[in-house]
């Protein structure tokens, strides 16, 4: 009886969706929350054919990045390829993967041709392999996606519109939100709904100088992001990190768009919780370049009021400690005693911890205990209590110095030779060979 009970709620309650939807639907024409259907009666059959944009230049081009993401590829690329949006291109760079993500790659592109595969025949890691995308794209606007997230159904169409709707040379592209979510989850999730209200316009100084979004949320202006040369190949985790302080100090700003449009999935397995004291690293070598002058070959062509003094320690001290304890609370979630040490080596001398209170820090050692509960599940209070003093007994055990101490002299000089195809002419800037040696590339029906 219980179990019929249940199976007669859950069918009362699709019914009312269903009815929900029909009204939206009605309304607006196509209704954001609707799920994506996950089977694999989705794939295309025949070519799909433009119907809105077929006298317009290609729109948007969404740059997938794999490596052996075998497991989550199937989904990305349906939620691509159901967006309510159809002037798109998706290069899918396949990073020297050894399971079966290219054959998946290249099943797609066999079946419509908006999709194109470029497969690396060494691994050139996500620096790289986005670089490799901005080089291909044909779009106005450039997007990324990680192999294993997702795109909601309108998330292309409501970056797109954004962007139309302001003439403003600063505006660099839109960004969407994004929602966290554990490695089971597919396209037949919903979104959820925004609660609290976001800066319409974020640069540098509303960010305070942090990272503003993961690198799927923004969508933006192909010839902006080709004019710092893509993302630096020397970051092999902060890479986006880095662009967008880049883009930001540039003058460039990013306006936004109010809606959830891409699922963030949270692995076990990936470069930050593998790695934390390289991903601080990195995130400090950023934090220098923050702390200098603007050098004149960190200045975009494209930038009209770029900001070349910072008067101010910006990430303010505080923000900088709560990076630095989630930092420590995943090397310590662990139990990776090389990567505690690793942290603390790097922080030696290069932190004031005296004007930090314990309250600051309580906030993202808890965070970071909750994202570890998405990946592995919960943990108990009285083991919560233990993470909490073992971060503080670190954090305060460090000595303290210099905040701006070099660490990696990193500048944020921009390198257009990163992108072979700026400054070559028009019809040479797609013409395959163009990139490292170190690529070999297939595309399948190159319109």
């Amino acid at each position: 009886m219980k179990r019929i009970f249940i199976v007669s709620i859950k069918k009362a309650w699709e019914a009312m969706l269903n009815q929900l939807r029909s009204i939206f639907i009605s309304i607006k024409g196509y209704h954001p929350l609707i799920p994506f259907p996950p089977s694999t009666k989705n794939l295309p059959k025949s070519k799909i054919a433009y119907t809105t944009f077929d006298r317009m230049p290609l729109q948007v081009s969404v740059v997938v990045t794999a490596y052996n993401d075998e497991l989550w590829l199937e989904t990305c690329l349906k939620s691509v390829l159901q967006q309510n949006f159809c002037s798109w291109e998706c290069l899918i760079i396949d990073d020297a993967s050894i399971d079966k993500t290219l054959s998946i790659a290249m099943r797609y592109a066999d079946r419509d041709s908006r999709f194109k595969v470029i497969h690396h025949k060494d691994n050139l890691e996500p620096s790289s392999s986005r670089n490799t995308g901005i080089f291909y794209a044909q779009g106005r606007y450039i997007t990324f996606l990680d192999a294993d997230d997702f795109l909601f159904q309108d998330s292309l169409l409501t970056r797109w519109k954004k962007i139309q709707e302001t003439t403003d040379e600063t505006i660099a592209g839109s960004y969407c939100l994004f929602c966290k979510v554990s490695e089971p989850h597919g396209l037949d999730m919903y979104p959820p709904i925004i609660t609290k209200e976001h800066d319409s316009i974020i640069d540098y100084h509303t960010t305070k100088g942090e990272s503003p979004a993961v690198v799927t949320a923004p969508m933006i202006k192909i010839d902006i992001i080709r004019s710092f040369g893509g993302f630096d190949p020397s970051f092999s985790t902060a890479e986006d990190h880095e662009f967008w302080i880049r883009l930001f100090r540039n003058g460039f700003k990013f306006i936004f768009t109010n809606v959830v449009g891409v699922a963030y999935r949270q692995k076990k397995l990936s470069l930050l919780n593998e790695n934390p004291a390289r991903h601080l690293r990195n995130v400090m070598a950023i934090w220098e370049y923050q702390s200098r002058p603007l050098e004149e070959k960190a200045i975009s062509t494209r930038s009209k009021n770029p900001i070349v003094n910072v008067p101010c320690l910006i990430p303010a001290m505080p923000e900088r400690a709560k990076l630095i304890a989630r930092f420590l609370t995943m090397a310590i979630l662990s139990e990776n005693q090389k990567q505690i040490k690793e942290i603390h080596d790097v922080l030696q001398g290069r932190l004031n911890t005296s004007n930090i209170s314990k309250d600051i820090l309580i906030s993202p050692i808890l965070l970071a205990i909750k994202r570890r509960a998405i990946r592995c599940g919960h943990l108990s209070k009285k083991r919560i209590e233990e993470i909490k003093n073992l971060v503080l007994q670190s954090f305060y055990s460090i000595r303290t110095g210099d905040p701006i101490a070099s660490i990696k002299n990193h500048q944020g000089i921009i390198d257009l030779s990163r992108l072979p195809s700026i400054g070559k002419q028009e019809d040479e800037r797609y013409v395959l060979g163009k990139v490292k040696k170190s690529a070999s590339l297939h595309l399948k029906k190159w319109d």
